[in-house]
């Protein structure tokens, strides 16, 4: 769920903790995070594309990143 309510924020974390840390329990929040996509997503397998493409760029972005400290500090 954390990564379709990732998605459904485009990535901004600040709205996405104020999202989680508004319920008190975990049931509470997967309740919340349900009926927030689910009365807001009108085509699931566009939203799916969207959270598979984020994905893939925090998998690029990690490769590059350790590309980029191996460069830098020759390990």
């Amino acid at each position: 769920m954390m990564d379709w309510l990732y998605a459904f924020h485009n990535g901004d974390l600040d709205t996405l903790a104020a999202h989680v840390g508004a319920t008190e329990s975990i049931a509470e929040f997967e309740r919340k995070t349900k009926t927030l996509i689910d009365s807001t997503i009108v085509d699931r397998h566009v939203f799916k594309a969207r959270v598979e493409q984020m994905w893939r760029e925090k998998r690029e972005w990690q490769k590059t990143t350790a590309q980029l400290a191996q460069e830098v500090l020759g390990r």
